[in-house]
């Protein structure tokens, strides 16, 4: 196994398929309008909709953005709100995530980095047991592809980048961008059937992982 990380003083978690784990609840409540604009827009099936819209959303990180790369409009508000509703009642607390935060936060200096709306973060923190668990929570509406998400979590810790960890799902916003800046970025990909370092940045399939890692 490749060298653990050392060093650090913080570990970042992003939030929504990371501290918890899609289902299809959860994905309908987020996309199923998108969905339905889709198959209007390019006059397909909802099923190839959804397939493209699904590439879209992993490619850029977030609803809003894949609606714009896809040349959708902005999502009905009514929608919207409807979809947040729908994930937030959802989401439950994970015992194993809640013990391996506690733990991990003995330690470390846990903090939280999403993109969603400050009101939103904190209830879905709430409902999944989590709203103390967190020093500092970067939100920000606009994706974290442009690094302004991290570089106001380092400027907020006072922190070197090669102090902090951070952990999220999507290899571009999550992974890459804040491995640029020098933070030690881990990916946290289901797929995989153990931790591998490779490219410069560890990948773990479940949170539990961390602690192998580091």
């Amino acid at each position: 196994m490749a060298k653990k990380i050392t060093g650090i003083k913080r570990i970042g978690f992003d939030l929504d398929g990371t501290l918890y784990e899609p289902d299809a609840c959860l994905i309908a409540g987020f996309r199923n309008e998108s969905y339905a604009d889709l198959a209007k827009k390019k006059n397909i099936s909802l099923f190839a909709a959804k397939k493209l819209f699904d590439e879209a959303y992993k490619k850029n990180g977030s609803t809003k953005n894949a609606r714009r790369s896809l040349g959708l409009g902005k999502t009905r508000q009514g929608a919207l709100k409807e979809s947040i509703e729908a994930v937030n009642k959802c989401l439950k607390e994970d015992k194993t995530t809640t013990r391996l935060l506690k733990k991990l936060g003995v330690k470390y200096g846990l903090d939280l980095i999403s993109v969603n709306l400050k009101k939103t973060i904190l209830e879905r923190l709430t409902r999944l047991k989590l709203a103390g668990e967190f020093e500092h929570v970067v939100y920000t509406n606009d994706g974290k592809d442009d690094g302004s998400a991290f570089s106001h979590w380092i400027k907020k810790t006072g922190c070197k980048p090669s102090e902090l960890a951070y952990v999220g799902d999507k290899l571009k916003g999550d992974v890459l961008i804040p491995k640029k800046m020098g933070i030690n970025a881990i990916f946290l990909n289901r797929k995989v059937k153990k931790p591998v370092f490779k490219n410069g940045f560890w990948t773990i399939s479940k949170l539990t992982d961390l602690t192998k890692i580091i």
